[in-house]
């Protein structure tokens, strides 16, 4: 069961981290840098519930 939420969880951070990803190859410059480093901090975050999990 908890591994199944994990999947789910890293599937739903994974498409939410491209959507950032996708707005900001689209936004402006100055934007871009917000948008990478809030993405980035999301990829971090899930890699730190994940091997807490464990």
């Amino acid at each position: 069961m908890l591994e199944k939420l994990t999947m789910l969880l890293m599937k739903v951070s994974l498409i939410i981290t491209s959507l950032i990803f996708f707005q900001s190859l689209v936004s402006s410059p100055s934007k871009r840098q917000i948008d990478s480093r809030a993405s980035l901090t999301a990829a971090g975050g899930l890699v730190i519930a994940r091997t807490s999990t464990r």
